[in-house]
């Protein structure tokens, strides 16, 4: 009904939401109306892709059954009722696809630098602050994991590009 009378949603409330979850029910509704379930299934599809993206970065790490654990292990923990598991539509769901999916291309990038990578790092981080400020850390540590890895002067390009697509 907020979207209908352009009322606020979450004003003046204890527990405001950010942003993204905001725009993502928003859509929602607009598309399929009043419901819960095309956000609730979108949330499904980011805990199984963010599974995946586990492996992957197994896959560069380590091997890929050590992957294999974390996934289900990850996928098991996100739907314990204490992380809200039984609805699937919170934002903790989509804030983790998005840091694990900048933290897959970190590490590529740090394997073998590519600039296009450098864009999706800041674009995910980007969306992932959208949805939950606290991710912002996790970006912060990336820009550490570069300064380790790359001298001073090409570190400040690095995290200058990524810094450049997150805003």
């Amino acid at each position: 009904a907020w979207v209908d009378y352009d009322i606020k949603p979450y004003t003046g409330t204890l527990d405001d939401k950010p942003p993204g979850i905001i725009i993502l029910n928003t859509v929602s509704y607009l598309i399929f109306d009043i419901g819960f379930f095309p956000i609730r299934l979108l949330g499904l599809v980011c805990i199984i892709l963010t599974s995946i993206t586990i492996v992957k970065i197994s896959e560069l790490l380590d091997r890929r059954e050590s992957g294999y654990f974390s996934a289900v292990v990850f996928s098991l923990s996100m739907m314990w009722n204490c992380f809200n598991g039984p609805y699937l539509g919170q934002s903790e769901i989509f804030m983790v696809f998005f840091s694990v999916v900048a933290n897959y291309f970190l590490l590529r990038f740090l394997l073998k630098p590519y600039f296009f990578h450098l864009l999706i790092i800041g674009g995910a981080f980007g969306v992932s602050t959208v949805f939950k400020q606290v991710s912002g850390l996790i970006l912060l540590s990336s820009f550490i994991m570069i300064l380790i890895n790359f001298n001073w002067r090409k570190s400040l390009k690095f995290c200058f590009a990524i810094g450049s697509s997150f805003i």
